[in-house]
């Protein structure tokens, strides 16, 4: 039996701030980390890791990768803004 810890897919939620958006990303398993780009690239263990909220401007493409004990979790999630 293995235990469900929930999703590692991050969740996006965005607020808008005049004309860019304040968007902050969570996720439901503590102690994964998310790292993302906003370039279009693949996102990997070296590109920026979130930490706190994003501003970024509407139609960005924000890519994700989410790491639990330094190993890829599922798969990269894109979200257009």
């Amino acid at each position: 039996y293995t235990p469900c810890w929930g999703s590692f897919k991050p969740v996006v939620t965005k607020t808008a701030d005049g004309s860019a958006q304040i968007v902050t990303v969570t996720t439901e398993v503590e102690g994964t980390y998310v790292y993302y780009t906003t370039d279009g690239s693949e996102p990997s263990p070296e590109s920026a890791l979130y930490t706190s909220p994003l501003h970024l401007q509407p139609g960005t493409l924000l890519r994700t990768l989410s790491l639990y004990h330094g190993q890829p979790q599922e798969s990269v999630y894109d979200y257009r803004l």
